[in-house]
């Protein structure tokens, strides 16, 4: 057995700035020169988890591109874990992390490394292709299954046993244990110009696919901050629960989370968030982590009450759907100090609702966002901002009903994030993309650099190109945009200077390069 200073390394890894001009639409779109702060509550979760159980952790987060070889060097130099483990929960982040594997399989060849994340979670074995210094993808929730790996490595466990990972061959041929029931050959459907599928088997990488345990949120320490560099310049994360029920086309989260909703109980909840606040203080914004937030009514309306009960009000935000029972507990959220209000709407398009899988009722659905809009007019001080996507099978007609509901509610709306689509691989949306090829003539643009970080800019339809989507989508949100409420909808994006405080700089690059073209 190998000497190791400590156990786990936990990396959270910058976001690649893309310069293809298809890349400053959307979800893709980042401030060039603006370094975001991108903090990682999913590797601290695990690294609280592993702590907790007893194991040596250390994270390491890296804001920028160009700061990564001298923060891994200064990581490294701390000493040898025994395992580590890179978050990949972006399509931007991916290529850094092939580069941070390989950087420190040079440095300690014979450190374990393992990815997971949103984004190389869906591709798995893929991930095993392109860098040889991985030796294993998590597919799903990372806290059991990195646990899991620790003990393989201290020689407790098979790997074998470890459900939803996929893992290169020669770890069972080392182990001299066979391939039994649990373990297949991994398959990825690879996606062409034309959006044809073709499934290829790749045998040198197998796969557990079952999926496997997960926490109970209730019984989960509370998150261990000090844990993470520089903690205290980041927003104060506070979770209130993992997985979502619906399954919209496009999501990755369904899958990485499976569509069983887990929520904290509202007592835990709050013993937590006053944990957090003890930390952070009460003049901070507390942005709630919420697969989508007020679900379960009841437990909503007893958070929000336990806020108040408290704190009196405390700045919170976090986002929900228009069509759950929000007129139960949308008052108490407002008066304990949710003052923002952030909703994905996606479309106001009857038949682009169904074909999302966004929701079976459009009519109530679109009826409830309008209800919801309405309602919020009455809050002079809210802030109220929707998501929206430029979607497979777009039509003049379809456009026209988004640009309706925009219009309807241009001065009643205060910002609006509107997306081109884009193609994951696993979510539905990509393994139906063929059939939306013969259907609405959607093709995907592929090239070497979408095809370094497989996920790819979606032509949705015979009438609209991704560049017509992209263009159209950036000049609603400048319809739209109030500088003020948009940027307190996003300022917890972008890194803080020595007095915790957000540079003007930022602030204007920012606002700047949304409202002002070239």
């Amino acid at each position: 057995m190998q000497n190791y200073d400590y156990d786990i390394l936990l990396i959270n890894p910058p976001l690649l700035y893309i310069k293809d001009k298809l890349a400053q639409f959307g979800s893709l779109h980042l401030t060039s020169g603006v370094p975001y702060k991108t903090f990682n509550p999913g590797i601290l979760s695990i690294g609280t988890y592993l702590d907790w159980k007893g194991y040596k952790v250390k994270i390491c987060d890296i804001t920028k591109c160009e700061e990564t070889e001298g923060l891994l060097k200064e990581t490294l130099n701390f000493g040898k874990p025994m395992v580590v483990g890179i978050s990949c929960s972006y399509g931007q982040s991916y290529l850094p992390t092939l580069q941070i594997a390989q950087f420190i399989k040079n440095w300690y060849p014979d450190v374990f490394i393992v990815t997971g994340g949103q984004h190389s979670g869906l591709i798995g074995g893929i991930a095993l292709k392109d860098c040889n210094a991985i030796d294993v993808v998590s597919r799903y929730e990372g806290e059991i299954t990195l646990l899991q790996l620790l003990e393989y490595r201290k020689g407790l466990r098979s790997i074998s046993e470890i459900n939803g990972i996929v893992f290169r061959r020669s770890e069972l041929e080392r182990e001299k244990v066979s391939i039994n029931d649990n373990i297949i050959p991994f398959k990825f459907n690879n996606l062409d110009y034309d959006c044809s599928i073709k499934t290829v088997v790749y045998d040198e990488y197998l796969e557990n696919p079952k999926t496997p345990n997960v926490v109970d949120l209730n019984e989960m320490p509370f998150l261990k901050y000090d844990l993470y560099p520089n903690y205290l310049s980041y927003p104060p994360y506070v979770e209130e629960s993992r997985g979502c029920s619906w399954g919209c086309e496009y999501c990755v989260s369904c899958f990485i989370n499976s569509r069983r909703l887990r929520k904290k109980e509202s007592k835990r909840f709050i013993s937590e968030l006053k944990h957090c606040v003890s930390i952070y203080g009460k003049d901070n914004q507390y942005p709630i982590l919420a697969s989508n937030f007020g679900v379960d009514d009841n437990n909503t309306i007893n958070i929000c009450e336990g806020i108040k009960n408290n704190f009196g009000s405390l700045k919170w935000v976090s986002e929900f759907r228009t069509d759950l029972k929000w007129e139960n507990y949308i008052d108490a959220m407002y008066e304990s100090g949710c003052k923002a209000f952030a909703v994905g709407i996606e479309s106001a398009n009857n038949s682009i609702l169904r074909l999302m899988n966004k929701t079976v009722n459009p009519v109530h659905y679109l009826e409830k966002a309008e209800k919801l809009i309405t309602y919020l007019k009455k809050y002079s001080d809210s802030i109220m901002h929707i998501n929206l996507m430029f979607y497979i099978g777009e039509s003049p007609e379809t456009v026209k009903n988004n640009i309706a509901f925009i219009m309807k509610w241009i001065n009643d709306i205060h910002s609006i994030h509107y997306s081109p689509v884009i193609a994951y691989p696993g979510t539905r949306l990509w393994n139906n993309m063929e059939s939306y090829n013969e259907k609405y003539g959607t093709t995907i643009i592929k090239n070497d650099l979408w095809d370094s970080m497989h996920f790819y800019p979606v032509n949705p339809s015979k009438y609209f190109s991704y560049e017509d989507a992209g263009h159209f989508s950036r000049m609603m949100e400048k319809l739209i945009l109030k500088e003020e409420q948009f940027y307190i909808m996003h300022e917890t994006r972008f890194s803080k200077d020595k007095d915790g405080k957000i540079p003007d700089e930022y602030r204007n690059k920012f606002i700047g390069d949304i409202l002002y073209s070239g």
